[in-house]
């Protein structure tokens, strides 16, 4: 604990050097290999002004994970002085929870202005999940998942992987449904490996798998997590529709 002390004070030493002599190709280097959070706790230390010209320097899509690891205070005020195209391109790089999280964070013509500048199916899947109270499982879920139909085969589930792995991150379940998108049960990822790929997947379902309701409590969810050891849940409405997905990340959170 005192080592990781001591070298996050070194870098911010480091990082307060290369302000003070303006070189940004520095700290652009400094930041390549450093994680989101590390980065979020040395621009937490900074005052106003270096926050911003820092958080600047960063591309959108490392900018988008820092800004979520920010305090509080920290992001508000980056908020409020970042450009608006600026602050949409890093909303639009976010997975759909993250996106809802910041948008309710803006203004009300922050958040109109971002919701009409980003995809249109992306600002629906965002408008849905705002609908949901902060507290509950669909206020934490996000609309990324990989679904197959029941009557796919293993190797439509491998290529239904394929095809969302560039737009998702942390796949570990792929959820079957009925042809009403109503949830039957789960396959672990890793149960895809062994088997031959032309089998139905229905021969490798997991029903015991709980889904949770999206209007559960967000502690009630987090308890099932650790019942089950669980890494990730489907979110379900009252008559069984997938919603949406719960992963550890989001529970940690």
């Amino acid at each position: 604990m005192k080592q990781a002390k001591k070298e996050e004070q070194t870098a911010l030493q480091t990082l307060r050097e290369l302000i003070s002599q303006n070189r940004e190709f520095d700290i652009i280097d400094l930041f390549s290999d450093m994680h989101a959070a590390d980065i979020a706790d040395l621009i937490d230390e900074l005052d106003e002004d270096d926050r911003l010209k820092l958080f600047s320097l960063l591309d959108v899509e490392k900018a988008s994970d820092v800004i979520l690891e920010l305090s509080d205070s920290s992001r508000e005020q980056l908020i409020e002085d970042l450009p608006q195209e600026r602050l949409t391109d890093i909303i639009e790089e976010m997975a759909s929870d993250d996106k809802a999280d910041i948008i309710a964070e803006l203004s009300e013509d922050q958040a109109k202005a971002v919701l009409e500048a980003i995809e249109p199916e992306e600002s629906q899947e965002v408008r849905e999940l705002l609908k949901h109270a902060d507290d509950t499982a669909g206020g934490i879920m996000q609309s990324e998942l990989v679904s197959v139909k029941k009557h796919a085969t293993v190797n439509d589930a491998f290529q239904a992987v394929v095809d969302a792995k560039d737009e998702m991150e942390n796949i570990h379940n792929i959820f079957v449904v009925d042809e009403e998108e109503k949830l039957i049960g789960t396959v672990p990822l890793q149960n895809l490996i062994t088997m031959k790929r032309f089998s139905p997947i229905l021969e490798i379902i997991d029903e015991d798998i709980p889904s949770v309701n999206v209007e559960m409590d967000q502690e009630e969810v987090a308890r099932l997590f650790e019942k089950y050891d669980l890494v990730s849940v489907g979110v379900v409405d009252k008559e069984q529709h997938l919603l949406g997905r719960i992963t550890i990340d989001d529970i940690m959170d």
